[in-house]
């Protein structure tokens, strides 16, 4: 079974991400002891943010998308060998997914030792402009590398995001990770709300897109998914692309998903594009 620490969500129905996700269970798990877990999900176009700080043991991924209302949501969980700030290592504000403005990302991996990584954050936070610093919630480089993110997209378009295109995004995160001279796995899924872009450097990803649900997976979270003809057709027009970052290992390649379902497997230095129309564009 395949360990996975963030996901991101393209849907046309939220609702039944729960149902999809428990469909998913028989393959993919969260880290053991993990500790904590965030959701952003896009609502009428503001990020929600919701971030949990604590024992993580005994829930499944669909648990974490009970009541999800957002067409495109980040999920990340918190695995006890991060790293952690000095200050407060356990706050909610530490964990991502992180949110600014608009803007909402999940950023996974960098530098694992503490000297080199508040050294990394300070380089990161230098210059940011005052509009932008209010929003530094934590003492993560994580969060210090979203928020230098979002300045540097400012400064490619000014304050009209949506001039943002997915390629714009995609070379900025390459050439901040080449200022930074980094050479730590990173994962990167960043998203105003428009399409999920995601950066993988070492990293394990896959995506999976989804293209209607069996009818006898939705007893499982609840069987008011299935009990009426309306539920039943929801679940059969159900549509949803599914990015898995921070895994444990390659899918192993004699697991195969039910029907409906097709996996794409990534290198690990690889990017891509979850957009609207939920297709997966892999970005050479």
């Amino acid at each position: 079974m395949i360990s996975v620490r963030a996901l991101g969500i393209l849907t046309n129905d939220p609702q039944r991400v729960e149902v999809a996700l428990g469909v998913l269970q028989k393959f993919l798990t969260t880290p053991a002891s993990a500790d904590g877990y965030g959701i952003a999900t896009f609502v009428d176009d503001a990020v929600v943010l919701k971030r949990v700080p604590g024992i993580f043991s005994g829930k499944d991924l669909s648990d974490l998308a009970t009541g999800l209302q957002g067409s495109m949501t980040l999920m990340q969980v918190r695995a006890p060998e991060e790293l952690r700030p000095r200050l407060y290592p356990s706050s909610g504000t530490n964990l991502g997914p992180f949110r600014l403005r608009q803007f909402a990302a999940m950023v996974l991996g960098g530098p694992q030792n503490a000297d080199e990584a508040s050294s990394s954050q300070e380089r990161l936070l230098k210059g940011i402009p005052e509009f932008l610093q209010h929003g530094v919630l934590g003492q993560t480089e994580n969060e210090a590398f979203f928020v230098r993110l979002v300045a540097e997209c400012y400064q490619k378009i000014g304050t009209d995001i949506r001039c943002l295109s997915p390629g714009q995004i995609i070379d900025t995160i390459s050439n901040l990770l080449e200022k930074l001279e980094s050479k730590y796995p990173r994962f990167i899924a960043f998203t105003y709300g428009q399409e999920i872009v995601y950066f993988s450097q070492g990293m394990q990803s896959a995506v999976i897109t989804i293209k209607g649900l069996p009818l006898e997976s939705a007893h499982q979270p609840s069987i008011s998914f299935a009990d009426s003809s309306t539920a039943k057709e929801r679940l059969r027009q159900f549509r949803a692309s599914i990015l898995l970052g921070a895994m444990s290992g390659p899918w192993p390649k004699n697991e195969k998903l039910p029907e409906g379902m097709e996996l794409i497997s990534l290198e690990k230095n690889s990017k891509g594009v979850l957009q609207r129309n939920l297709t997966f564009l892999d970005w050479k």
